[in-house]
């Protein structure tokens, strides 16, 4: 019994030990940093920066999203699915756009200044044009 215990310890922490992810703007948005309450607010629909609203930006990777909206809300990826679905269905939002890959993430994101997204600490390249502004483990 101990044995399968710490089996399931250790495979546990294993499953766990995910690059840190990051929330990243363009360097002339004027978010020096966000809260994580502000990226759960933008990426759920719930807050606009100024007179435009902030686009926020997935990659197209449930297992990314889900590690972002648990750490963002504590709720599973499914629960955020079905949050959007009926947002969607009642005509009122749309979800945020997703993106093929870190990199074409990065690059949208230099080259708009109302834009966030979220990629793993260890995807971003020095010298990418953008800014991190929120961390999360």
């Amino acid at each position: 019994m101990k044995k399968n215990l710490l089996l399931l310890f250790l495979t546990l922490n294993f499953s766990f030990a995910h690059a840190e992810l990051w929330v990243i703007a363009h360097p002339q948005n004027a978010a020096v940093s966000l809260t994580p309450q502000q990226v759960s607010d933008i990426y759920l629909g719930r807050l606009f920066g100024g007179n435009v609203p902030l686009q926020p930006l997935e990659i197209n990777s449930d297992e990314l999203r889900r590690r972002f909206y648990f750490a963002l809300t504590g709720k599973p990826l499914v629960k955020i699915d079905a949050y959007w679905a009926r947002l969607q269905f009642a005509g009122q939002q749309k979800p945020p756009r997703r993106l093929a890959d870190p990199a074409s993430v990065i690059k949208s994101i230099s080259l708009n200044q109302d834009q966030i997204g979220f990629i793993e600490a260890n995807t971003l390249p020095s010298h990418s044009g953008v800014k991190v502004v929120l961390k999360l483990e």
